[in-house]
């Protein structure tokens, strides 16, 4: 009967400690795959915190005034707006040429896309 006991005994102890290795070598995986994780987590915040200050940086609201270094007409032409910019291009080219500038003229001076040169240049001649 004893070794029967003692027997029932060592089954009990052998059976709980593979239990316990089966959970330790499961919560070794859960923390490897934590870990994994958590490193992966930290990469993308810290994408995006860097995406979101790129972003952060060209708010249209946010625009910092540029003051060139150079002659006080580029000073000027910087502080007005284009419509300005536009308008007091053509007054100055007409008094010194006495005719109104061409298209090309005003977009290629004052450095504008086509599209907004054409309708700041219509706004300016009439």
């Amino acid at each position: 009967m004893l070794s029967i006991v003692a027997g029932e005994g060592f089954a009990r102890v052998t059976g709980a400690e593979r239990l316990l290795s089966a959970r330790e070598e499961r919560q070794r995986a859960a923390n490897e795959v934590n870990t994994s994780r958590w490193v992966a987590t930290v990469r993308v915040e810290t994408a995006m915190a860097f995406t979101l200050l790129a972003f952060g940086a060209h708010l249209p609201g946010a625009t910092a005034v540029v003051t060139p270094k150079g002659p006080a007409k580029a000073q000027m032409q910087v502080l007005q707006g284009r419509a300005e910019q536009v308008r007091s291009f053509v007054e100055a080219y007409q008094k010194r040429h006495g005719r109104d500038p061409t298209f090309s003229d005003v977009r290629n001076d004052l450095k504008l896309p086509p599209s907004t040169a054409s309708v700041y240049l219509r706004k300016a001649l009439a």
